[in-house]
């Protein structure tokens, strides 16, 4: 079992390397012809083992290419200079274009030792673990509790079906793109879809936690499904009654912040049903998340 400073380390450098891979990714679109990241590489150099936490590989164009090191430690103490000075060789003997080294904070004799190389950059990381709510980037969920609802269908030309009953989707069969499915369990799908699209047209970040009702009525072309239903084709399905939702907004579970880069932001959303972990990357200077 991973000890405690090891699973410390390795929450950092994931930490990391989410946020590098955001800044990667936005660079991918530009001016950045193609990357890769590489953890835990070793690399061996004249017969010399190197274990590198984060190995970045990266093409600004063909025939061009760039390498980067980061070294991350998730300590309590501050970093001192032989840290440094066993980075500043790795970064000789690779021969990168640049190091970074991410930790908590550094001694002053590591800052200086730091500068002497001009190749070797340190990034400080704040983490927070906290139980609040999340402000910003802001992570909700719609638990649908209860569906009371009627369907019925229509075929291409808007004619009613009428010879389906509630039965038929109860105890019957469809054909739905030339698969055979349960009746009952594809259309309690098609109703928890309804409510899902309702639900999300319908709360937002400003909405409080709690129970909404929101009515279903509508009309659903599911022409594109290939939905057969007693041997006719089926081309739309009309909504009747109401959904109840929970609505939930996420906890704030932990935050990494890495000066210059970005956040790695964990939020937490639990219902009775389930316990979903969300992982938000937002890069500095920049909006949006990845």
């Amino acid at each position: 079992m991973p000890s405690t400073a090891q699973v410390k380390g390795d929450d950092l450098e994931l930490a990391v390397r989410l946020i590098e891979d955001a800044i990667l990714a936005a660079g991918y679109k530009g001016s950045i012809s193609s990357y890769e990241i590489e953890s835990k590489k070793i690399v061996v150099v004249q017969g010399v083992r190197h274990e590198i936490d984060l190995f970045v590989k990266m093409q600004p164009a063909p025939g061009y290419e760039s390498h980067f090191i980061f070294e991350c430690k998730n300590w309590a103490a501050n970093v001192g200079k032989n840290e440094i000075i066993v980075f500043a060789e790795k970064v000789r003997c690779l021969n990168v274009s640049r190091g970074y080294f991410v930790a908590r904070d550094f001694t002053k004799d590591a800052v200086a030792q730091a500068n002497i190389n001009g190749r070797i950059s340190l990034l400080r990381a704040d983490i927070y673990e906290p139980v609040q709510r999340i402000a910003f980037p802001f992570v909700v969920a719609s638990n649908i509790k209860t569906i009371n609802a009627r369907l019925g269908l229509r075929c291409a030309t808007g004619e009613r079906l009428n010879g389906l009953t509630d039965q038929t989707f109860v105890a019957g069969e469809v054909s739905v793109g030339g698969a055979i499915q349960s009746s009952q369990a594809f259309f309690a799908k098609l109703l928890d879809e309804r409510a899902s699209e309702v639900a999300a047209g319908k709360l937002d970040r400003s909405c409080p936690e709690g129970m909404y009702t929101f009515d279903l009525n509508g009309t659903q072309d599911v022409s594109d499904r290939l939905l057969v239903v007693g041997g006719v084709r089926v081309a739309h399905v009309d909504f009747e009654g109401s959904a109840e939702v929970e609505f939930l907004h996420s906890s704030l579970a932990r935050v990494v912040a890495v000066a210059g880069r970005g956040k790695q932001i964990s939020a937490r959303i639990k219902t009775e049903q389930v316990e979903l972990d969300v992982l938000l990357v937002q890069r500095d200077g920049l909006d949006g998340e990845k």
